[in-house]
């Protein structure tokens, strides 16, 4: 797939993007306990020296994401790609923590343009969790989002595909891959199934995100650690295919 995705494109036209969490990182516990894999990392530094724009797009606060990626040269995407507070998410914050407190193992985690109810500890709770929070946030005007073992609250319209799509305008990229692992990155894998232009929308499985989310895909890989080989495999690919001229 890589080969045939280089065969017309030369990777100076070419934008790399993926999700974070679930895809160059493993899932835990904690989200502020998350780090890259190596492998991962090394991948994005050499695509960096080789293609148009390499970018991770990610719910996480945009502060977050700085904190965990030093990567010079990446474009880093946080807050879905939006950028800064939310009022309307801010005036919901003491609804969505007095709903926690009333459900065993939820934590909220703030974030500047979002709330994030994670219940990783009381997997049981999902349902729960969907339920009690999806009215109040609709009456507020914003989104609960569901997740692998998270419910986020967020502003209509924030979303990775908005945030994918404007870099494929911004850049005027001839080409796309987009990795992702969760139901937020669905609608990245649908857009580049309708987008013109030679793509990669690669998938991460797991365990706990259903097969339907990757029906757009392109490839399904089984792992963050299989993630991080293709990484390193388009990155090695482009190198070939850029020293082969245009």
């Amino acid at each position: 797939m890589i080969e045939r995705l280089l065969g017309t494109l030369h990777p100076a036209r070419l934008l790399v993007a993926s999700d974070f969490d679930g895809t160059l990182a493993e899932i835990v516990r904690r989200p502020e306990e998350a780090r890259p894999l190596p492998a991962a990392l090394a991948a994005l530094r050499r695509l960096r020296e080789v293609v148009g724009t390499v970018a991770v797009i990610s719910g996480r606060a945009q502060a977050d994401l700085e904190r965990v990626l030093d990567l010079p040269g990446v474009r880093l995407l946080g807050d879905y790609g939006q950028g800064g507070p939310d009022p309307a998410v801010a005036r919901f914050r003491s609804a969505a923590e007095a709903l926690v407190a009333g459900i065993p193992g939820a934590r909220l985690e703030i974030k500047p343009g979002a709330l994030a109810l994670h219940f990783r500890e009381s997997p049981e709770a999902a349902a729960q969790v969907l339920e009690a929070i999806a009215g109040p946030a609709a009456e507020a005007g914003l989104e609960a989002r569901p997740g692998r073992m998270v419910v986020e609250i967020l502003p209509a319209g924030w979303d990775k595909a908005s945030a994918l799509r404007a870099l494929v305008s911004s850049t005027g990229a001839g080409g796309v891959v987009f990795l992702g692992d969760d139901y937020g990155d669905r609608g990245c894998f649908e857009y580049l199934a309708r987008l013109g232009v030679p793509h990669l929308a690669v998938g991460v499985a797991s365990p706990e995100t259903p097969a339907e989310v990757f029906a757009a895909c392109d490839l399904v890989v089984e792992s963050v650690v299989a993630a991080a080989g293709f990484l390193s495999a388009l990155a090695r690919a482009a190198r070939r295919r850029g020293r082969a001229g245009p």
